[in-house]
């Protein structure tokens, strides 16, 4: 018999008679990002129960990728003194190993791609998606009775021909339907750009798991890795929010019911399982749909978590700037050593230290120094970011790095025009120094990669010719949709006009496609 049981968000407990493997515990009530993250439903109640399966067999944690929703040191510090074994992907970039053995003192396994691994009678492999700075991983379970494949967060939709090869037949599949990006949601816009946003955002992560699902003909789907809940004041309201990037599970089975796909799809809340047993399974713990009263219950709850959390000194405005302008020139240090790479515009900082007063940096794409203007210096075109000193000192105090920062909507940016640009993306999401130089380096092989492609359309009457990889994150296109115009990636839903060279209509990037009409002899 194996048990399969939900502990919320993105947590699994895969688990035979022998010994059992869990995934991505996130079972704190403090939050991630910063705090601004946390589970719905709480779920913290649930690190009692693990504490005790772990008394009666031998348990193996596993964490796919750093993001603070699945990577969470408060959980991590109380579970794995009492696991068997602490896994984690054998990621090309150092940052999470490294992070790891700074903040919890320990050493875990790294484990390769592809590679079959065993515990005791639990057989895995994991699936590693490492675009630059963001990485992830996916991970795909198989006892005697029940075989599960955990997608998380990870957009390997690209590689899903290879997932069905390696893995063989799906019982279940689990993972993330909705949005995990700040955009539009910090950034300034008017209101129907910002609902045209959002939607087209909303339904680019629907098609994409739609398609994963059928691709993978997993027999079951069981949505999970989101939403999250969002307590503060400043973004509760996001909690509510119709049509909003962060849809909840039955908006997401709304949509499917009127899509053509054979796998059932089920929702199980905290604690919810599936027993599988010679071939049967049996799905205990169905999720209902919750209302705005309990959604405000559980806001109050972690109202009431943080009220009673130690109050801690915050740093002064001084020690905040002088932190903000080391880490922005270290950056800036990093830039200088990649030319290739370069800001699409400059990039400028404000940050409010009072009521009516702020300090605002410029970073120029051509003197890449840091130097302090006035408010009324900013000029199109331009990339903003506003925040202030409580933001970067909540940054400061933990310890952790801006990647952390960057998924807390604590800030507003602008830009003008708004175009996507990746290496200001780049630049301030990127961990550390060692973490943009990494990044860095892959965006520029991503957008210098001369390997092309042909993919044919409408039953072989058209040709079109680009290059194999998206220069947004590496995704191999020889899998994308080709509409006889518009080339759509399948990972994360960028679209290219074929018919103007292959430019994409979010950025600057292209692929460089022609396309050619094919006459029958």
């Amino acid at each position: 018999m194996t048990v399969l049981t939900y502990l919320g968000h993105a947590c699994f407990f895969f688990e035979t008679e022998r010994a059992a493997c869990l995934v991505d515990p996130w079972l704190s009530p403090t939050g991630a990002f910063l705090g601004t993250w946390r589970q719905m439903p709480p779920n913290d109640h649930c690190l009692q129960w693990v504490l005790k399966k772990m008394e009666q067999k031998p348990v193996l944690v596993y964490v796919t990728h750093e993001h603070g929703d699945h990577y969470d040191e408060e959980t991590l510090e109380k579970l794995l003194p009492y696991a068997s074994e602490f896994c984690i992907p054998d990621y090309e970039n150092t940052f999470f190993k490294n992070h790891i053995q700074k903040k919890l003192g320990v050493q875990p396994r790294l484990l390769a791609e592809g590679d079959s691994q065993r515990f005791h009678d639990i057989q895995f492999r994991i699936f590693i998606d490492e675009s630059g700075i963001n990485r992830d991983s996916a991970i795909f379970f198989k006892s005697k009775d029940l075989s599960f494949f955990d997608g998380n967060d990870c957009k390997i939709f690209d590689r899903a021909s290879y997932l069905v090869e390696t893995c063989g037949s799906i019982d279940i599949l689990s993972g993330q339907f909705s949005g995990a990006s700040l955009h539009p949601i910090c950034y300034e816009m008017k209101p129907e750009e910002y609902k045209r946003v959002s939607l087209q955002k909303r339904m680019g992560k629907f098609t994409a798991m739609r398609n994963y699902i059928c691709d993978l003909k997993a027999k079951y789907f069981l949505p999970s890795a989101g939403p999250p809940l969002f307590p503060y004041p400043e973004n509760c309201h996001l909690n509510f929010e119709a049509g909003s990037i962060f849809p909840k599970w039955w908006e997401f089975e709304a949509y499917l019911k009127n899509k053509q796909i054979d796998a059932q799809i089920i929702s199980l809340d905290v604690g919810g399982s599936v027993t599988a047993k010679q071939g049967e399974l049996k799905f205990a713990g169905i999720a209902r749909k919750i209302e705005d009263e309990e959604l405000k219950k559980f806001v109050d709850y972690y109202r009431m978590v943080d009220s009673n959390l130690p109050v801690c000194s915050a740093p002064s405005i001084e020690e905040v700037l002088v932190y903000f302008e080391r880490e922005m020139n270290g950056k800036i240090a990093v830039l200088k050593n990649n030319p290739e790479v370069r800001l699409a515009c400059p990039v400028y900082c404000d940050i409010k230290t009072g009521e009516h007063s702020s300090v605002v940096y410029l970073i120029d794409p051509d003197k890449l120094v840091l130097e302090k203007v006035s408010r009324d210096a900013i000029s199109p075109p331009y990339y903003l970011h506003e925040t202030d000193v409580a933001a970067i000192g909540k940054l400061m105090r933990s310890g952790k790095g801006w990647g952390t920062y960057s998924l807390a909507p604590l800030y507003r940016n602008r830009r003008v025009p708004d175009i996507f640009d990746s290496a200001i993306s780049i630049f301030f999401k990127a961990n550390d120094n060692d973490d943009l130089d990494f990044g860095l380096k892959k965006l520029n092989q991503f957008r210098n990669n001369d390997e092309y492609i042909k993919i044919t359309h409408n039953q072989g009457r058209l040709s079109l010719t680009c290059k194999r990889f998206c220069p947004h994150q590496g995704a191999d296109l020889k899998y994308a949709r080709f509409d006889g115009k518009y080339l759509l990636c399948p990972r994360h839903q960028w679209r290219f006009d074929c018919e103007n060279g292959g430019i994409t209509d979010n950025s600057h990037d292209s692929i460089d496609a022609t396309i050619t009409k094919i006459v029958a002899a």
